[in-house]
């Protein structure tokens, strides 16, 4: 949809699901050797679920001209 609008909800729609696969997919690449959760696995999931969710809660909330979103 973004790409054939342009318009800013659907390049939410199309950019924030590529955030999350990114984070997950680092958060599994960790977690592929190891056998059993551990403590860092842990941290680390916990830490890249609150950077998503303030990422998004971020891009929902701010303008989209500000420099948040041009860096």
């Amino acid at each position: 949809m973004f790409h054939g609008t342009l318009q800013y909800g659907y390049q939410l729609l199309d950019e924030v699901p590529m955030i999350y696969l990114i984070t997950s997919s680092a958060w599994t690449l960790y977690e592929r050797n190891n056998r059993e959760v551990s403590q860092n696995g842990r941290l680390l999931a916990t830490f890249l679920f609150c950077y998503n969710a303030l990422l998004t809660l971020a891009l929902l909330t701010t303008e989209q001209d500000t420099s948040f979103h041009k860096g």
